[in-house]
């Protein structure tokens, strides 16, 4: 990776840090109100360098909407020659975090009080992903028995075992993840 790319993807994920450390600190003195924590974590899910959502999408998804996904291989490509979703697209679908927002948001309080930077970035780079998925598929984890909503499956270790869990694959392209980016998550 040239130099200077690392060099902003270090900076992006300090302001990252910065603001979660920031916001965490505020909720504790009672500054900063909670539900606004909500916004921020979305703003923290991975980002490309020119600071747009990457999301990778269902495989449900991709062959439900294959015309459209197949579309964006001619559209705008960022700098990190990701495949941009255009808004229309987004809207048949349904935006997830793989590892549910509200696990995360406690993960984030305990690691008070000191707010370790380095404790949050690595929080962040390992749960905070997102993934297009169908309307179906979203009805599948938030819904009836056994829903995974709130929740991990027993003994995970990977956050995509929550979707592997209620029998959602990932799209791949030659074995590999398939990489969008989306305006706001």
């Amino acid at each position: 990776m040239p130099e200077t790319a690392k060099e902003n993807s270090k900076e992006s994920l300090e302001q990252i840090s910065t603001m979660l450390h920031n916001i965490l600190v505020g909720i504790e003195r009672g500054t900063h109100r909670e539900k606004y924590l909500d916004y921020e974590i979305y703003g923290c899910l991975e980002k490309t360098s020119d600071n747009f959502v990457k999301v990778r999408v269902s495989e449900k998804a991709y062959k439900e909407n294959k015309a459209d996904f197949d579309n964006l291989r001619n559209y705008l490509k960022t700098k990190d020659n990701l495949k941009h979703i255009a808004g229309a697209l987004k809207d048949k679908l349904h935006a997830e975090h793989i590892y549910p927002r509200v696990l995360l948001k406690e993960d984030l309080y305990n690691l008070t009080p000191d707010y370790d930077e380095n404790k949050i970035l690595k929080l962040l780079q390992k749960k905070a992903k997102g993934i297009l998925i169908t309307k179906k598929e979203a009805d599948t984890l938030d819904k009836g028995k056994d829903n995974l909503k709130s929740t991990m499956p027993k003994g995970w270790k990977n956050v995509d075992e929550r979707l592997e869990a209620k029998g959602i694959k990932i799209h791949q392209e030659n074995g590999k993840d398939v990489y969008y980016t989306i305006a706001g998550f």
